[in-house]
């Protein structure tokens, strides 16, 4: 593990969370701007196994939630654009909460580990909330 800055690490920080501000200000087409072009934006669930499952080395199934390339994500927030997703009706209000952030430099010169743990809180409608926990690498 390679030391970085902590100027570096501010700014890697910053950059998550105005990332967090873009999507919960529904300034979706900005936060595609400042994504890279071969970005992987994926969503998987883990599901746990049973202690005697482990002990076997048998994993459960991996469900991909999404998988997505930047030109699938331009497909995304296109549809959000039409007004036409009525999953989006009406549209959600999200929190964005990121924290425990971890830099580190990899081998390729201006590029980065960075990983981050995350709270989402999303409502819509009026009792509709649900609360997101995960990690992002």
């Amino acid at each position: 593990m390679s030391q970085i800055s902590l100027e570096l690490h501010h700014q890697i920080s910053q950059f998550l969370y105005r990332e967090a501000k873009l999507l919960d200000d529904w300034k979706f087409r900005e936060w595609l701007d400042v994504l890279a072009e071969d970005i992987s934006y994926t969503l998987r669930t883990t599901p746990n196994a049973q202690t005697r499952d482990r002990r076997r080395s048998i994993e459960p199934p991996t469900t991909w939630v999404f998988n997505d390339t930047k030109d699938l994500l331009e497909r995304r927030v296109a549809r959000l654009e039409t007004g036409m997703a009525w999953a989006e009706e009406p549209p959600s209000r999200t929190t964005h909460m990121v924290s425990n952030v971890i830099v580190e430099a990899t081998e390729v010169e201006g590029e980065y580990d960075v990983y981050v743990t995350y709270l989402l809180y999303r409502t819509q409608k009026e009792k509709d909330v649900t609360i997101y926990c995960g990690k992002r690498h």
